[in-house]
């Protein structure tokens, strides 16, 4: 980062541009699935921020160039960070473009609700700016946080067969054609339809009450918002009628597979939940429990959420200078999604007997991918410099993931990365759909 631009007197406004600049090049081991699709990626971002402050006034504005020499679909130039700040006392003031981050878990977080996600690696989410006002008081001993969203910005995900991490790859279709059971093409792919309330009223609303004890942290959380993926896509048949087809819509069908057009909805939702951390030492426990209410509580639909308890528990032990100069840190977490209260068969959101819209898919997996799952992140510093790091996560349904890293800084400012991620699954799951995605990656980042 480039030092604070700013002249003598503590009444000068401080200036600050830094940023970074990534070389990310991945190859896969296996071939295309499906063909056609993308053979790895040779990206370059350019990521700057400028903050400034005078006095009790802030700002920060952050952007993001990025483009993919293999993909070019996944180029884009985005604006993260926009906003403005205020402090006074203990009060904070912000507006504008900017990344609320609530709750305490590191890889399954229940309390992330406020912003959108880029599912661009779906395994591995970034998370985007949105427009916010912000209110926060702290003290000591307790502090207060009031986010209110005007707009609500959905999240972003992969739709295309060319797209290695296609969302909807494991999702079925159902009721097309009948019976019948034909390729699916998604072809087209529409803007987003939002349901429930009016038009003042289509934002989204938080609160969160932070208690600082000796030992311990506690939170209480409240959200009325959407889904950020969404809640399920209603598609519509290009080449065919989809619901009715007659004998040449069968012919074409079987030829040409079923051609669609999706629709993204996006429902209301209401969460209420919390989470803890309490240090023993040098190991900190920490857990968020959050329980989701939704216009399903009948559990009579499929294209609508089940009310849902949603857990996630782990701790975290950072061990410094543990052998010589080597540290290690280490995180664990489960988490878990259940139905509250429970349906027949006992699958969350996932009822066999139901009222399932016959242009409706079903909801995007991601949101819940595992009744129960186990987490794990290791990350060993033989020096200031050379870091290994390990990460993984297994579902009980069977699904697996692990990736390993090896990097090294070079003068502070330039890291190396190489590294290999493992994923698949036992059976018909959600990441077996991906499992010809195995790679090796080369990464090359420097920071001004």
């Amino acid at each position: 980062m480039w030092p604070a631009l700013a002249a003598a007197g503590t009444s000068s406004p401080e200036i600050r541009f830094g940023g970074q600049v990534d070389w990310d090049l991945f190859g896969y081991f296996r071939d295309t699935d499906p063909p056609g699709a993308v053979p790895g990626r040779n990206q370059v971002l350019f990521q700057p921020h400028l903050k400034a402050k005078y006095k009790k006034v802030g700002a920060r504005v952050e952007a993001q160039l990025r483009h993919d020499f293999l993909d070019p679909d996944r180029s884009r130039l985005l604006l993260l960070d926009a906003y403005a700040q205020l402090r006074v006392g203990g009060l904070k003031i912000r507006a504008g473009n900017q990344v609320l981050r609530w709750g305490r878990m590191d890889m399954r977080p229940a309390l992330d609700l406020l912003t959108p996600k880029d599912y661009d690696e779906l395994w591995n989410p970034e998370r985007l700016a949105a427009p916010a006002l912000l209110l926060q008081y702290g003290h000591p001993s307790v502090a207060v946080s009031v986010a209110w969203l005007p707009t609500f910005t959905p999240s972003r995900y992969p739709v295309g067969d060319h797209h290695r991490w296609h969302v909807l790859r494991s999702q079925p279709v159902l009721g097309v054609a009948g019976s019948e059971t034909f390729p699916i093409h998604y072809m087209e792919y529409r803007d987003p339809e939002v349901t429930g309330d009016a038009k003042f009223l289509d934002g989204q609303y938080a609160a969160r009450l932070e208690l600082f004890l000796p030992a311990v942290d506690l939170a209480v959380q409240g959200y009325y918002g959407r889904d950020m993926l969404p809640t399920h896509h209603r598609y519509d048949g290009l080449n065919g009628d989809v619901m009715d087809p007659d004998a040449q819509d069968l012919i074409t069908f079987l030829n040409d597979g079923v051609e669609v057009a999706l629709t993204p909805v996006f429902a209301r939702k209401g969460v209420v939940g919390g989470d803890m951390a309490l240090v023993l030492g040098p190991v900190v426990l920490k857990g968020e429990l959050a329980y989701t209410v939704t216009s399903d509580a009948a559990h009579a639909r499929c294209d609508v959420p089940d009310p849902y308890l949603q857990g996630t528990f782990g701790l975290e032990w950072i061990a410094n200078d543990l052998v010589g100069k080597q540290d290690l840190q280490l995180r664990i977490e489960v988490a878990g999604d259940h139905e509250l209260p429970p349906s027949e068969d006992g699958i969350v959101n996932r009822d066999d007997h139901c009222d399932v819209p016959a242009t409706a898919t079903p909801i995007v997996d991601v949101n819940h991918l595992s009744v129960m799952s186990f987490y794990g992140n290791v990350q060993w510093s033989f020096t200031d410099d050379l870091t290994l790091d390990l990460r993984g996560f297994v579902g009980v349904e069977g699904d697996y993931l692990l990736r390993t890293e090896l990097s090294y800084t070079a003068f502070d400012r330039l890291r190396l990365g190489l590294g290999v991620l493992v994923l698949g699954g036992f059976g018909d799951t959600f990441l077996s759909h991906y499992d010809r995605n195995d790679r090796v990656e080369f990464s090359t980042t420097y920071l001004f």
